[in-house]
């Protein structure tokens, strides 16, 4: 069931990638290598948007949580935030990627039923790791429509 929700994460390297569809999660994995090599700890559940670029491909938006700062790298399409602040939203989980359509449609329902208004079609997906597998938390920013109370 969706519910009212934020996302808030200090100290975040954005970074925008172009993978493929069938790798990427496992692509992830090398980017977070990236940051321990150079003495970046990710201190938290790793967030992205992906738009559509072809049958093969995703960009995504990723937000890394680190342990401290980390210079802008132009080159790399690296840039650090001191917050990812996006609120309100409207969340749900998923445990599948297969079903992150489904938890979409679920979101849009809510909002159109509670009269919000999805204020971007991006939708922000956070990574929470569990023994076994990756979570899902599923948000959408919304803002009230007229007949909100």
């Amino acid at each position: 069931m969706p519910e009212i929700d934020m996302i808030l994460i200090p100290d975040c390297a954005k970074i925008e990638l172009e993978l493929e569809k069938d790798t990427w999660l496992s692509d992830f994995t090398e980017i977070n290598n990236f940051f321990i090599d150079r003495e970046y700890y990710q201190t938290g559940p790793v967030i992205f948007t992906k738009e559509f670029l072809s049958l093969d491909a995703d960009k995504y938006i990723t937000y890394i949580p680190l342990n401290k700062e980390i210079p802008d790298i132009p080159e790399l399409k690296l840039e650090y935030l001191e917050l990812l602040h996006v609120l309100p939203t409207v969340s749900t989980k998923c445990l599948d990627e297969e079903k992150f359509d489904e938890a979409y449609e679920e979101i849009r329902a809510f909002c159109k039923a509670s009269d919000l208004i999805i204020t971007n079609n991006n939708f922000y997906h956070v990574m929470l790791d569990y023994p076994g597998g990756v979570l899902f938390e599923i948000h959408a920013q919304v803002e009230a429509g007229d007949s909100f109370e």
